[in-house]
């Protein structure tokens, strides 16, 4: 039954499992099955994690949204079957503290590759807006990007001090041209002349090492050499790799971050995910990338500290990709596939009113069932503004009315 509640939650288009709302479910109601995220489950978060594993395309996002969770103890098996897990949702939850998600980011569960955690709706996100901490972590994210990347692009020996001592750096490479690009023509248009310059030799093999993709990596040696231990090893391969130009002044539309608090033993550091481009030198040609820091509080007498870093670096993980635009995180749908619908001009002007997540959703209803703006909004509200619910009662009452007017006397099959 299990097996059958996950596949009817799964959805191998978008690589997302919804897990939302879960007590609420009328499969589990029906089938007498016990909600894992209630006070008497067992081992049924384990299971549903077990079979997830075993999906393909293999799970990419989770949303566990709306389940009144105040413990992660439902997580806690999350990391063994799911390590690759890019996405997680925990919005509308009731996390007070931070110790609740050790069960994903502590020594023994963490999630190795989660770039987006979503934390809207929770008690532990508002406290920190009401204390004022937000603002503290944005100025000192921001403060460290923006010294950061000068340093990169144009003199990166000097970066030698933003770096802990024993911190680490890791470089890798992934060549093959996002699908939205694709389909979009970017590699071969007119509007990027110089993508055909580029060339991936000059990136997955310097001489300071090689791109560290565990995944085609056969030599343990290999493996240990494209890890770079410590600061002076860290920028040295940095050195090593093409000249880069990144425009997070000029342009910072084109770029996406995210920073959440992470515990590390008895330390509370910050972890900074980027998503963005950069121009590489001397081709003009454009590629993405993200990267992923750890940054700690630099000790007083530390030479971070006297150098003029508020923080230092203790990981620097950085993954170079294949030009994808920034539509990635601008509101709206994306065009995913050939004959994706896109909004018109004239429905997001009608939706601009609206705030997010609202406006969101009511567009993808509008996409996806073509009713008019009050239908949608009608058809949100009577499903708690369930984008999925909604669609399928739509359905549901549609085939209902096609059979009702099928069945009047003299209807026309």
């Amino acid at each position: 039954m299990w097996k059958e509640w996950v596949r009817r939650r799964w959805n191998p288009e978008a690589k997302f499992l919804n897990l939302e709302r879960i007590a609420s479910d009328d499969y589990l109601k029906k089938h007498g099955l016990t909600s894992p995220t209630s006070d008497a489950a067992g081992k049924e978060a384990q299971v549903i994690f077990k079979l997830a594993s075993k999906l393909r395309p293999e799970i990419e996002t989770i949303s566990l949204a709306h389940n009144d969770l105040t413990s992660g103890r439902m997580m806690s098996t999350m990391a063994h079957y799911l390590p690759g897990l890019k996405n997680l949702s925990l919005e509308g939850n009731s996390f007070r503290g931070w110790k609740e998600l050790d069960y994903i980011s502590g020594k023994r569960g963490r999630l190795q590759q989660l770039r987006e955690l979503i934390l809207v709706g929770n008690p532990i996100r508002e406290l920190e807006y009401q204390n004022n901490r937000a603002a503290g972590y944005k100025s000192l994210v921001v403060n460290f990007l923006m010294r950061f990347f000068p340093f990169f692009d144009n003199q990166r020996g000097a970066l030698l001090d933003a770096y802990a001592p024993n911190a680490t750096f890791s470089f890798s490479c992934n060549t093959s041209i996002p699908p939205r690009a694709r389909i979009e023509g970017i590699h071969h248009s007119k509007d990027y002349p110089h993508q055909r310059k580029l060339e991936w030799g000059i990136w997955l093999s310097t001489s300071q090492g090689a791109s560290r993709n565990l995944g085609r990596m056969n030599e343990i040696a290999k493996v240990a050499e494209s890890l770079h231990l410590g600061n002076q090893e860290a920028v040295k391969a940095m050195a090593a790799l093409p000249q880069t130009r990144h425009d997070v002044a000029g342009s910072p539309e084109k770029f996406s971050v995210d920073a959440f608090p992470v515990r590390q033993g008895e330390q509370t550091n910050l972890l900074v995910t980027l998503h963005g481009q950069f121009v590489e030198l001397p081709s003009q040609g454009i590629r993405s990338f993200d990267r992923s820091f750890v940054l700690a509080i630099s000790p007083e007498e530390s030479r971070a500290k006297q150098s003029g870093w508020e923080v230092m670096v203790l990981s620097d993980q950085l993954v170079i990709r294949g030009y994808s635009s920034f539509d990635a995180w601008r509101p709206g749908p994306m065009r995913v596939q050939y004959g994706d619908p896109l909004p018109s001009a004239g429905l997001q002007e009608a939706l601009a009113p609206l705030p997010q997540p609202q406006r969101g959703r009511m567009q993808d209803v509008i996409l996806r069932t073509r009713l008019n703006l009050q239908f949608a909004e009608d058809c949100l509200k009577n499903n708690d503004w369930d984008v999925e619910r909604a669609i399928a009662n739509f359905e549901r009452v549609k085939v209902s009315n096609h059979r009702s007017s099928s069945s009047r006397p003299g209807a026309i099959n």
